[in-house]
This record gives C-alpha cells, sequence and structure tokens, in this order.
C-alpha cells in the first residue's frame, strides 16, 4: 500500500498466500496473508469528497467535477470531459441491466468510478506509457478509466479526431 496508516480492506479473493484486497478508493491490491491482520471492524468504503481531495493531490493543476456515478480529474476542454460524462451515465444503465440479464452477479459500485481525461496524447502517455494507438484504457486494479482528448489527428482532421473521442468512450 503507498500509505503509512492502516487501512480496513475488503478482501475480494485468496490467492495462494496473497489476498486481493478491495480498498476504500475502489482500488484493488495484492497483500500477502502473513502481512495482513483481520478484523471484524467493518470495510468503509471512501465518500465522494475523500476521493475528491484524493484526486487533487494525485493530479495537481486539474480540475475535480462529478456525476451521480463518476468523478472527474481532468485538464482537458470542459466540452470534452461534459460529453464523455454524459456518455457515461448515459451507458451505465443499460450496461448494467444488460449484466444482469447475463445472470452475472452485479451490484452498484461501493465507491464513485473515476475518470482521467488528459488534454494531449503526450500528457497520456507521461501517465503511463501505452502502445501506439491506444486512446483510453480502464486499469481493473486502480478501478479508472484513463484517456485524452487531443490526439495527433487533432491537428490534420479535427472532425474526424471529434467522431474517434466519441466512439472510444
Amino acid at each position: 500500500l503507498d500509505q503509512d496508516e492502516p487501512v480496513v480492506g475488503k478482501v475480494h479473493v485468496e490467492v495462494g498466500g496473497s489476498f486481493v484486497v478491495l480498498l476504500p478508493d475502489g482500488r484493488l491490491t495484492a497483500v500477502d496473508k502473513d502481512k495482513v491482520t483481520l478484523t471484524e471492524r467493518p470495510f468503509q468504503p471512501a465518500t465522494k469528497e475523500e476521493m475528491i481531495e484524493e484526486l487533487g493531490t494525485k493530479f495537481p493543476g486539474f480540475k475535480i467535477r462529478s456525476t451521480r456515478r463518476y468523478i472527474y480529474a481532468f485538464n482537458c476542454s470542459d466540452p470534452f470531459r461534459k460529453a464523455t460524462g454524459k456518455i457515461l451515465e448515459t451507458m451505465y444503465p443499460a450496461l448494467y441491466a444488460y449484466v444482469e440479464r447475463q445472470k452475472l452477479a452485479v451490484h452498484p459500485p461501493l465507491t464513485p468510478l473515476v475518470v482521467v481525461l488528459f488534454k494531449t496524447e503526450d500528457q497520456f502517455q507521461t501517465y503511463r506509457p501505452m502502445p501506439e494507438g491506444v486512446a483510453a484504457y480502464y486499469n481493473g486494479v486502480s478501478n479508472r478509466v484513463i484517456m485524452y482528448e487531443q490526439s495527433r489527428l487533432t491537428q490534420i482532421a479535427p472532425e474526424l479526431a471529434m467522431k474517434q473521442s466519441v466512439s472510444i468512450i
């Protein structure tokens, strides 16, 4: 864990000599069983306000906004952030219903989902290098979506770049 204080996590799964633990902010981490102290204290997911504060620290200079289900840390344009939010909020109920129809266990997230929006591809690549052509990804360990607004295509064909952005979201 990247903190000094003990934290109450929720054991997600046991794998060999480790637990995969859900942290209060929605991230997953692997912890050796011998470094865990089991407790009866209840797991308390982080509040939206706590997560906003943490994101402000991790992404200095970024704006932080939230919608019903998501928190956005962004340095991209506000129209791009708003469009991303509208698409994600609109897709959520249909995706949830689809998973239920497949008879898979599903429940609302315990914490808001985090989306980090970079203005440029260079910033995106600096944050975490990705293979060429990757414009967005979901990290199942951090439980975050990471994407960027302006690709190199923006200078050549802005309309095509906007359509590509919408399809990525």
